[in-house]
């Protein structure tokens, strides 16, 4: 488990990478990802999210690309408990 200051400051220094856990995924893969799990997306991954229509993103890290951030409203949502 991940405590949302622990999480903020990870977000910020980068190191909220080293606290993801990674899968590899190869075409045809699944995954269920509750409202309010940390997830990214790596690199060469393409993929189809389905999810109700909310327009809510908040973006806690953003491997150093210059968009906005929303760490107050992600981790106020954020469980920052281990995906099963």
């Amino acid at each position: 488990p991940v405590d949302a200051e622990t999480m903020r400051a990870a977000a910020l220094d980068g190191s909220i990478e080293e606290l993801m856990v990674w899968h590899p995924v190869q075409p045809g893969d699944f995954f269920y990802i509750p409202a309010g799990t940390v997830h990214a997306i790596g690199a060469g991954v393409s993929l189809i999210e389905v999810q109700q229509n909310s327009d809510i993103t908040y973006r806690l890290y953003d491997y150093g690309r210059p968009r906005e951030l929303h760490l107050d409203e992600g981790l106020g949502v954020a469980h920052g408990t281990l995906y099963p």
